[in-house]
């Protein structure tokens, strides 16, 4: 586990560092970004095996990195982890059709980012 790296993409630096500290506690290795373009640009060139992306952000919106980042097809496939305070149906539907592999809403307790966490890298096998 301790050479998997998750990207976390937050435009908001408390919320990014409390993942970032759940997710290091936990012996993954993470990247942080502070804005869709940054989350973008560190999916091309560091090739995470997950993204934890807010749906809001500056830039592009998570909405946005996912498409582009499940499109990629040059890269491994990466599982998405879409996090939004918004927890509508509409909401959670257009992340799944997005691209995103699943949904948290805000606020999340750290037992459920890490089940979700594990969850999805259990069914990604690593390449």
């Amino acid at each position: 586990m301790d050479d998997e790296l998750l990207l976390v993409a937050d435009d908001d630096a408390d919320i990014r560092a409390l993942i970032q500290l759940i997710l290091e506690g936990a012996g993954y290795r993470t990247c942080p970004a502070d804005s869709g373009t940054a989350a973008l640009a560190a999916a091309h060139a560091e090739r995470p095996r997950l993204a934890v992306l807010d749906v809001r952000m500056p830039g592009l919106t998570g909405l946005e990195v996912c498409r582009q980042v499940k499109a990629d097809r040059a890269g491994a496939p990466v599982a998405v982890l879409m996090m939004s305070a918004e927890t509508s149906p509409t909401s959670v539907a257009e992340a799944l059709a997005a691209g995103a592999d699943a949904y948290i809403a805000k606020p999340f307790s750290s037992r459920e980012l890490l089940r979700r966490v594990r969850a999805l890298l259990a069914e990604r096998p690593a390449c």
